[in-house]
């Protein structure tokens, strides 16, 4: 069992949250997901207001080596089909191999509930394991709380390209760097907790758990 798994079912109770990584069986969850995301959600990933889904992305985002692209995401069992709910994925830059681009995608429902802490602290591991030290992300300039997540990582401001700006942040941030916000401590735990396993640490599942339905709820309740 996934120890983020064993995380998110703690923090989120019964919500039937599973992380695991993502495979190129996948690419469906994506195609549903991408169209589930608000324009504004679209833009903050993918930088346009619209985005063409062809079989090339598609591709691109689910054909992954889990060791310079490595790509880790989120589906809620509870609801139905198993949607996918959230992704964070890096890419290692071929001219600097210690460093990595990053991107966290969150389904708009599901944003603001600590699952960007706890799939960073996820790449983090990976990084930890493939030798990438910096992980670099390219922000919008309006995205103030997003910046204020990074920042507590330790991070840096390190150019400002019109409305888009690029932060870089310790891949394994040192816990003397970072503030004692609630975001930052979910992130720490979480990874103090992957580092004490051995990779790999996700559900590679080749099917979907069986979806159990909701007890009925009483009407006086």
């Amino acid at each position: 069992m996934s120890i983020l798994k064993k995380i998110l079912q703690f923090r989120y109770r019964d919500q039937g949250l599973i992380v695991r990584e993502v495979t190129i069986g996948d690419k469906n969850l994506f195609r549903k997901g991408i169209l589930r995301l608000s324009p504004d959600s679209t833009f903050n990933r993918f930088h346009t207001h619209s985005i063409t889904l062809n079989e090339h992305l598609l591709d691109y985002l689910t054909r992954v080596d889990q060791v310079s692209h490595v790509a880790i995401g989120v589906i809620d069992c509870m609801a139905a089909e198993c949607p996918g709910i959230a992704v964070a994925r890096y890419v290692r830059s071929k001219i600097e191999p210690d460093v990595a681009e990053v991107a966290v995608t969150i389904i708009d429902e599901y944003q603001g509930r600590g699952l960007s802490a706890v799939l960073l602290a996820g790449l983090s591991r990976y990084a930890l394991e493939n030798g990438v030290k910096r992980f670099r992300l390219f922000v919008q300039a309006d995205r103030r709380k997003i910046r204020q997540k990074l920042l507590s990582l330790g991070g840096a401001v390190l150019r400002r390209n019109g409305s888009i700006i690029e932060i870089e942040v310790p891949a394994v941030p040192d816990i003397s760097s970072m503030d004692a916000s609630g975001w930052s401590r979910l992130f720490h735990s979480t990874l103090t907790d992957l580092k004490s396993k051995q990779l790999p640490l996700f559900m590679r599942m080749k099917s979907l758990p069986e979806r159990k339905p909701r007890p009925a709820q009483s009407e006086a309740l």
